[in-house]
């Protein structure tokens, strides 16, 4: 026997290997399997919270947090999952909307109207169903939950059911994009109430720079739409539509009073415009810059002042912001920080009495508890690598 025959090569894989692989592989690429692992996922999901719906509750109640410095986003497995897994899946679901729009079925644009009617009357039609049962009752402004569908189940539930119908799925791929889309924009219409022009101007030009990474070179294009979707998701993330959006959902920190609702969203949207970055820029003169530059400081440390007295003004003759404990407090707490910000809390009793009130509650007390478990080492922004981070971005990282 010669020794090229006797000679065993150790450096691939096994038969068996090469036999699992291919099936798992065959599975994991079928639409099918997409549309299976999700139902039994469901099974499982409803099995479990109904025998142990602590545990359940517990799992997706899981704080994770990305940190970067002293900064950080952080959200349960539930706000991860709603707020940027989905995300992507969306994104999906546009690009083969998209292609179809290029190259397949809907490139007589005929075939467009059907499924976008159809989208208009699937959502007009539950909307009508919900009010009439509704009218006049406290659950009436909950109209919007009525309108849209559920995008993931429904290509599942074809994917299962009739894993061939190209036509059918095509059609529905349009009418669940149709949806998605209208069902946005009236969350952002009639459930906002107010549009921070600052964050929609930012998201615009990130949308506008997402779609220029087309004209990239090739090899270019993965890494800058990466950076540029996660730019355009913490932008949004960071507006204040994060927040107002759950309070709707759970019907919690909120008014139901419409006028109520209004001066509540004015004063978030306050902190997102004001207090916050004002208070950031007090921040970073204070502490941060490399040279102390006193006319940087004192226009920051005074405009901090200048908001301090009127939220201290606001908060003369009502217990919280609006009245009622509400997001606008919750927005607002975390950035009045006087000894931090070169303030003296006891020149504003109202916002002093204010404060500790919220530091009181049960649930604030739990939240920086539960940060303080997550990251026991926090010690804010310290090193020049993560001053660089920060406060180094020019316009070429962009570029």
């Amino acid at each position: 026997m010669s020794v090229d025959a006797r000679t065993v090569s150790f450096g691939g894989r096994t038969a068996w290997g090469r036999n699992l692989a291919a099936p798992v592989r065959d599975f994991l690429s079928a639409e099918t399997s997409g549309a299976v692992l999700m139902l039994a996922a469901t099974a499982i999901a409803l099995v479990w919270v109904n025998a142990a719906p602590h545990s359940y509750e517990s799992l997706w109640t899981t704080n994770l947090s990305i940190h970067l410095g002293g900064a950080a986003i952080s959200e349960d497995l539930r706000g991860w999952v709603n707020d940027g897994l989905m995300v992507f899946f969306f994104f999906v679901v546009g690009l083969e909307a998209k292609r179809e729009f290029a190259m397949g079925e809907l490139r007589e644009r005929r075939r467009v109207a059907t499924p976008v009617v159809a989208a208009l009357v699937g959502m007009a039609l539950p909307v009508a169903i919900y009010l009439l049962l509704n009218a006049g009752g406290t659950g009436a402004h909950g109209w919007g939950a009525a309108m849209s569908s559920d995008t993931a189940f429904a290509l599942g539930a074809l994917a299962l059911l009739a894993p061939r119908a190209t036509r059918l799925r095509v059609f529905m791929l349009t009418l669940v994009v149709v949806d998605d889309l209208v069902s946005l924009v009236v969350i952002g219409v009639a459930y906002s109430g107010h549009l921070d022009p600052v964050a929609l101007g930012v998201a615009v030009a990130l949308f506008a720079a997402f779609v220029g990474v087309r004209f990239l070179p090739i090899w270019q294009r993965a890494p800058a739409a990466a950076f540029v979707g996660s730019a355009l998701w913490v932008a949004m993330f960071e507006s204040g539509a994060i927040l107002l959006y759950l309070a709707d959902k759970v019907g919690r920190f909120i008014p139901r009073d419409a006028r109520a609702r209004l001066d509540c969203i004015q004063w978030l949207f306050w902190q997102m415009g004001n207090l916050g970055p004002l208070a950031g820029q007090n921040h970073h003169f204070v502490h941060y810059a490399p040279e102390k530059i006193p006319y940087a400081i004192d226009r920051y440390v005074n405009e901090t002042g200048r908001l301090y007295a009127v939220l201290n003004k606001r908060l003369a003759d009502r217990e919280f912001i609006t009245g009622e404990y509400t997001i606008a407090d919750i927005a607002s707490y975390t950035w009045v920080l006087p000894e931090r910000q070169s303030q003296n809390i006891d020149e504003f009793p109202h916002l002093k009495r204010w404060k500790e009130a919220i530091k009181a509650r049960p649930a604030t007390q739990a939240a920086y508890a539960k940060a303080k478990e997550i990251n026991p080492g926090a010690r804010g922004i310290q090193t020049d690598a993560e001053k660089k981070i920060l406060f180094g971005q020019t316009k070429d990282v962009v570029r």
